[in-house]
């Protein structure tokens, strides 16, 4: 079957000459490609569907409490919607990589003479390119989901000097995308051009390893300071009230973006299984992670939108905006309860 896709009849292929380690190396890794790429692709499939519509219901949220003349919505808007932009690229491009690796196996023919190498060289360099676009948007992604989290910690903490090293983190998380992309480039075009497109070849990816590690770190100092700030209020509550339904909405709200700081911590973690192979965790399921994580770094303040407008918030408390957390986020939702009554 793989002869006659190939173009070569059975009889003709059995007085050649056996394959060398390369080819036969190629044929192996082409086997491989699709069978570890397609559940992966049906993953991110149902989960792009998903963030469809949440980026729907998130828009319709932010157009229903009005945003024309508040700067604060029009910019979670533009980053709810430039999230997407993000992951549907990614997705496409995914597909993208997907249909050249397709096309070449099973719709085109072999030259007389011609090797596997060396047919399957074009499409090689296709997928580096889409693969190198790819690891540059999901960084930038990384970065405006991190981005969000500094800003609800900003929004909880009066004292926002506390805030500083998790920005400085992500300062610094930033310039190493940019110098990974910078050196990247460097390394690709200047000896080989973008013919023999391939920066897999001389890149240890240090440098992106880096900005995931701090982009990660950025996250888990902002975590554990909304956890901080949540334990406070709960002891203050418990002193300061016996029974109030406001506090409680309140504590519960600290408690969602506490527990949401943590799963986003976890799931892009995963993400550094892609750094460090290891023979004992299956290639389909990083690669499934990997395609989800796509999706879920453009949901993530997508879903904080959501939830925030499903609940009475930490924003809407009079207690809380008292100690001054009525910041940019704040004003996202501060109306809830007045276009409620």
């Amino acid at each position: 079957m793989l002869d006659h896709h190939h173009g070569i009849s059975l009889s003709s292929s059995m007085n050649t000459t056996p394959l060398t380690q390369s080819e036969d190396a190629l044929l192996h890794n082409d086997g491989l490609f699709i069978l570890h790429y397609v559940p992966g692709l049906m993953v991110e499939t149902f989960a792009w569907a998903f963030h469809v519509h949440a980026v729907s219901f998130a828009v319709y949220t932010l157009r229903g409490k009005g945003i024309d003349r508040c700067r604060p919505k029009i910019i979670l808007l533009v980053t709810v919607l430039f999230t997407f932009l993000i992951s549907t690229t990614l997705f496409t491009l995914h597909i993208y990589q997907f249909a050249v690796r397709f096309k070449e196996n099973y719709f085109m023919s072999m030259a007389d003479g011609q090797s596997l190498t060396e047919k399957g060289a074009p499409s090689a360099v296709l997928n580096d390119k889409a693969a190198f676009a790819s690891d540059i948007l999901f960084g930038f992604e990384f970065l405006i989901g991190d981005a969000v989290v500094l800003w609800r910690t900003w929004a909880v903490w009066s004292t926002h000097s506390i805030v500083i090293f998790p920005i400085v983190l992500w300062i610094s998380s930033f310039g190493c995308l940019l110098a990974w992309v910078i050196t990247r480039v460097i390394q690709a075009i200047e000896p080989l051009g973008w013919a023999d497109f391939n920066f897999r070849n001389d890149d240890p990816e240090f440098l992106l390893l880096i900005n995931y590690i701090l982009s990660l770190a950025a996250n888990g100092v902002s975590t554990i300071l909304i956890g901080y700030k949540a334990w406070k209020y709960r002891n203050l509550i418990k002193v300061s009230f016996t029974v109030s339904s406001v506090p409680t909405r309140a504590g519960k709200t600290l408690a969602l973006l506490l527990e949401s700081g943590m799963i986003y911590f976890v799931l892009f973690s995963i993400q550094l299984f892609d750094f460090v192979p290891n023979p004992n965790v299956s290639a389909i399921a990083i690669l499934i992670i990997a395609s989800l994580g796509d999706q879920l770094l453009g949901l993530y303040p997508t879903l904080i939108i959501i939830l925030v407008h499903r609940k009475q918030t930490i924003w809407d408390s009079p207690e809380v905006l008292e100690a001054r957390t009525t910041t940019a986020f704040t004003s996202v939702v501060a109306d809830q309860e007045t276009q409620r009554s």
